[in-house]
Order: structure tokens, then C-alpha cells, then sequence
């Protein structure tokens, strides 16, 4: 599979375009730290260093993260991603580059990815039924209708639980 980007994060991502190698592995581990923590962290070296406004740093960081987060929630290949990044005019020696730090880092990437989302109970059983008094003692040709539903659901925890609704 491949990944498609829009033009916002394809901006996001050009000013990686022209990275050396070092910057280019400090970008990716201030990025991956932007995943497990939520922000870019501390780049004024980084704009004294490059000559850059904060503002293109932190979309650049940004855009890695993004990278990063979509390639292991679809779990794709070394060759898609790297063709997903050449497809965006990255040259192959870039796109080699961030694909080993990407599979070098892929588990702990999986691992923040997977304590960030929740679970929701999953249906296990639905009974249903259907009443209708037609009329009782002191009311003839009444028509009184009650559905009664019983939803049964496993929890994330493992205990599983149960669900009366009555209308």
C-alpha cells in the first residue's frame, strides 16, 4: 500500500528535501519524540543552526510525525514506503534513509499508536422482543406496543456486560 499525501503535508515535508544526513536522524528523533509527547520540544538551535522561522520547523516536524503515524497504522513494506516517499520527489537516498529510521523505530512507534486510541465494548449478542397489549380491563380495543432490547457486549478488560432497554 501505498501512502497519498496532500498538498499540505507534502509542503510539510520539502523542507526535508534538503537535509543532510545528521540533521536529517535529528529531525527524525525530535520526531518521533513529537509523537510520544505532542510537541516538537525546544528548536531554537535548530532555527539558528538553518536559518529558518520556527513556524517551518515545527510543520517539518510535524510532517514526520505524520509520516511516521500513517506507515505503521497501515503497517506497510520497506519498498512501499519508500516508493510513497520517491512519488513525492524525494530522492532514493532520503527515502532510504527514512525508511530504516522508520523500520529501526517502527515497535515504538506501533506502541505510542496503540496506547493513544481506546477501545470500545464489542457486540457479543442482541435479543429483541416484542409485546403488544391489546386491551385490559377497563380499556377495550387499546393497543399498547413494548419492545424490549437486551444488548450483551465484551468490555476492553475482558468482563463482558449487559444491557436492558425497554420502550
Amino acid at each position: 500500500m501505498i501512502l497519498v499525501f496532500d498538498e499540505k503535508h507534502k509542503e510539510d515535508l520539502a523542507f526535508v528535501k534538503r537535509l543532510d544526513d545528521a540533521l536529517l536522524e535529528r529531525f527524525c528523533l525530535i520526531s518521533i519524540d513529537f509523537i510520544k509527547q505532542g510537541n516538537s520540544g525546544n528548536v531554537a538551535g535548530l532555527r539558528e543552526q538553518l536559518k529558518v522561522d520556527a513556524e517551518t520547523l515545527r510543520h517539518c516536524i510535524e510532517g514526520l510525525g505524520f509520516l511516521f503515524t500513517k506507515a505503521a497504522q497501515h503497517s506497510i513494506s520497506e519498498k512501499d514506503f519508500v516508493t510513497s516517499l520517491v512519488i513525492i520527489e524525494f530522492d532514493q537516498g532520503t527515502a532510504q534513509k527514512l525508511a530504516k529510521f522508520y523500520f529501526d523505530n517502527s515497535k515504538q512507534i506501533r506502541d505510542v499508536i496503540s496506547n493513544l486510541s481506546f477501545s470500545l465494548p464489542q457486540y457479543q449478542n442482541l435479543e429483541w422482543r416484542l409485546d403488544i397489549q391489546i386491551a385490559s380491563r377497563s380499556l377495550h380495543n387499546q393497543v399498547k406496543p413494548m419492545f424490549t432490547l437486551r444488548l450483551e457486549t465484551n468490555q476492553p478488560d475482558g468482563s463482558s456486560a449487559t444491557n436492558n432497554i425497554q420502550a
